[in-house]
């Protein structure tokens, strides 16, 4: 096979796997070329190496060898994975590359479902990260996400769809990002309405079962309110078993795979649809109500999300209402139907689009009803413009102050969308953490610094200490800006849901991957001196306070210590047999308070990791740091049971 490379008016002919040399081609092109590889051309042109002619030529061979033998041979190839026979940290030799890529361009002709299945979970199998070496083939990963995009099928959208709810390179998401726009405008429609389109059924009923009849025995797939698929065998009598019957099994051998194959699609479909809708949160236009009701009622698996959630319903003139289904129709937060007669189109509902007691009756609406919402939208953390950040105006220090773990912060970067590279003392060391927001034609920077660059004294002490790759093991936080158009937007003037999902992220960051904070730190800015002041209220400037106190309240009554902890206006009080303490809402510090003194404590994560906290019987997913409170407040309880030596001499009178 080869590759045709056209620039100046000429055309050029290149195998594919050799080497380009320089005197054959104007310009300066050097490296391997492989099939789906782009070369550069002294005109700063970039071509992918995948031609009108090759396609042809690729599709006669096929045919002389018969595609019912070639494209089942490619199927059980690429089931192999990228490494077959290889240890999980081996990477793929870059000899293979060639090869992998081509067998992968051939079979994205095919343009049916096992092709793009097949081609992506090869393409998740390229992109799984090994520790301390990268992806185990990361070339052929991106090819995997180019021939979807190729693909003329709708389960290579649903596929595509799939890797950006899972795929964490940048560089990849991006990929993914190009081939759904190019696969919509080919479509003649958005990117939501061409992912809702090819999102696939599944055999899945209103309730989201699927049953799937074997022989005389039957399966059922049950997709369940928190994205988790089990799978239930009947036999002959209609009795339950663990299993498929044994003569199922001899007898249907492929069938009863086919079924495991079918939860694990499930689940990840149901994961990329989910990750999908929540994003689409800060999306600044609706949908049509016809749009709406086909997908997010009627449809088996989006229907089995949207049904769950709450949204806005509006037309031109003005009317606006917010609604979730329920039954036959919507009803509003206090739970008085909906007509929807007036409305034109469809947004989801963000508690910023509601004043504070439609707010409140939605949650109390949620949890009444016992509505496991897909994710948190009731019961939603928002974040708003403080007089702090008013002050400061064109950056947020919200957040700055804080030391992390640099691996634990990239890899919460790549979860949550935002590009960063690891960085070092001695490399690459002014890295800004950055999020595009593509439909509002803007992107946010948060900066980070090493402590040894904010104090140079810090290079030989535990907060400049590195891997053995040269990574530095902290950074810490500092402050958040706004762009459109490569020109600052000042805090107050980004749009209120977009700001809140933004500060939502970076709270998730900062206390998370939270080690304590940096006494290094100091505003950077020539205006301000940062939102952290004596006079900062933080119930009136975040509203989190209430969340985290509702939602700590709702909860208690789930685990032991309930008895043992009182709720007040902006702490848990937690009665333990040592000692009374106070663990805030705010941050979820925790204390131990005297008569004589007021005693911050410091609770090892390896601890607070270890208590178990079941809250599946209830209708709310609590966000980390409420989570923390939650943890904290049980190892106080019982401080008796406490066997920690550090926490011990916390404790102990001084």
């Amino acid at each position: 096979m080869y590759a045709v490379i056209r620039t100046g008016g000429k055309q050029y002919r290149v195998a594919l796997g050799d080497t380009v040399k320089v005197e054959t081609l104007p310009g300066k092109v050097g490296g391997a070329v492989t099939f789906g590889d782009v070369v550069a051309v002294a005109t700063d042109e970039k071509k992918l190496l995948t031609g009108a002619k090759w396609k042809k030529r690729s599709r006669e061979l096929i045919t002389v060898l018969g595609e019912a033998e070639v494209f089942p041979a490619m199927l059980r190839w690429l089931a192999l994975g990228p490494t077959p026979g290889q240890p999980p940290e081996a990477r793929s030799p870059i000899e293979d590359s060639a090869y992998q890529k081509g067998v992968i361009w051939c079979l994205a002709q095919r343009n049916d479902r096992e092709a793009a299945l097949a081609i992506a979970d090869f393409g998740l199998a390229c992109l799984r990260k090994i520790r301390l070496l990268g992806a185990v083939s990361q070339k052929v990963g991106f090819a995997c996400a180019q021939a979807l995009g190729a693909m003329e099928c709708s389960e290579a959208v649903a596929q595509l769809t799939r890797l950006r709810a899972k795929v964490k390179y940048s560089v990849a998401r991006r990929l993914i990002e190009k081939s759904l726009r190019q696969a919509a405008e080919r479509s003649g429609l958005t990117v939501q309405e061409l992912e809702d389109i090819s999102a696939g059924h599944y055999g899945l009923d209103a309730q989201g079962e699927a049953k799937i009849e074997i022989g005389d025995a039957r399966a059922t797939v049950r997709l369940g309110e928190d994205g988790r698929v089990g799978v239930a065998w009947h036999n002959t009598d209609g009795k339950l078993v663990k299993t498929a019957p044994l003569h199922i099994k001899k007898a249907f051998p492929k069938e009863v795979r086919s079924v495991a194959a079918l939860a694990k699609e499930l689940e990840q479909a149901y994961l990329g649809q989910r990750t999908r809708l929540e994003s689409s949160l800060v999306l600044p236009s609706g949908m049509p109500l016809a749009h709406w009701r086909k997908f997010f009622v009627e449809h088996p698996l989006l229907g089995f999300l949207g049904r769950r959630l709450i949204w806005v319903f509006r037309n031109d003139q003005g009317w606006e209402r917010s609604g979730i289904w329920v039954g036959q129709g919507v009803v509003d937060s206090s739970g008085n139907p909906v007509d929807l007669a007036a409305a034109q189109t469809v947004r989801l509902w963000h508690p910023l689009a509601s004043d504070s007691e439609e707010v409140q009756r939605w949650r109390e609406h949620v949890f009444a009803a016992k509505i496991r919402q897909p994710f948190r939208q009731a019961f939603r953390e928002f974040y708003q413009v403080t007089d702090g950040e008013r002050e400061t105006k064109m950056y947020s220090n919200r957040f700055a102050k804080v030391l992390m773990r640099q691996h634990q912060f990239a890899s919460l970067c790549r979860a949550r969308g935002w590009d960063y590279r690891l960085m070092g003392t001695n490399f690459d060391g002014s890295n800004v953490p950055t999020k595009k927001l593509d439909p509002w034609n803007m992107r946010v920077e948060l900066y980070v610094d090493l402590p040894p660059d904010r104090d140079p004294s810090l290079l030989e002490s535990a907060l400049g200490e590195q891997s053995g790759a040269g990574i530095n093991l902290f950074i810490g936080s500092d402050q958040v800006r706004f762009y459109r158009d490569n020109r600052e937007v000042a805090i107050d003037e980004v749009p209120a849901i977009l700001y809140s999902e933004v500060m939502r992220d970076v709270d998730l960051f900062t206390s998370v991957s939270a080690v304590g904070e940096d006494e290094t730190w100091a505003d950077q800015g020539d205006r301000g001196t940062g939102i952290f002041s004596e006079e900062f209220d933080i119930q009136e400037l975040f509203g989190l306070i209430g969340l985290r106190r509702e939602m700590v309240s709702l909860l208690l009554p789930y685990t032991a210590i309930q008895g043992r902890c009182k709720i007040d206006k902006s702490w848990l009080e937690v009665r333990g047999q040592l000692g009374t303490y106070r663990i805030d809402f705010a941050w979820g510090g925790s204390a131990l308070v005297t008569d004589s003194e007021f005693r911050n404590l410091r609770i090892p994560r390896n601890i607070l990791d270890g208590v178990s906290l079941d809250f599946t019987a209830i209708p709310i997913d609590p966000d980390y740091r409420t989570e923390t409170i939650l943890r904290k407040a049980c190892i106080l309880a019982d401080d008796w049971k406490i066997d920690s030596l550090d926490l011990i001499k916390q404790l102990m009178p001084k």
